[in-house]
């Protein structure tokens, strides 16, 4: 178990690697997973929101990772890191020129 932070969030979490270890497919054993993996988000000392994963419905090799907040409501985590990856993959391409032509 661990946990990591920034100013007033933290991310709690537990990994059972023992158990992960004995699942067969991971890509087919989500409930699996999600049973062996806990994680939890904190603002300000107080749990805000569990974190799991699910099938993306959008594509079968994606999985989402869902946050579900303590009134039950749930939202795709991806709305909260996907403008960053996005940002970041504009500066190495402004740097380095278009991804498919590096390799």
């Amino acid at each position: 178990d661990g946990f990591v932070e920034h100013n007033t969030i933290k991310m709690e979490y537990f990994i059972a690697l023992h158990k992960l270890a004995e699942l067969d497919d991971l890509e087919d054993e989500l409930d699996g997973i999600n049973a062996n993996i806990d994680v939890n988000l904190f603002m300000e000392d107080q749990n805000i929101a569990e974190l799991s994963l699910t099938e993306s419905t959008e594509d079968e090799d994606e999985v989402n990772v869902i946050l579900t907040y303590k009134d039950g409501t749930t939202e795709d985590s991806k709305r909260f890191y996907e403008p960053f990856v996005d940002d970041l993959e504009d500066e190495f391409a402004a740097i380095l020129g278009d991804w498919d032509d590096l390799f």
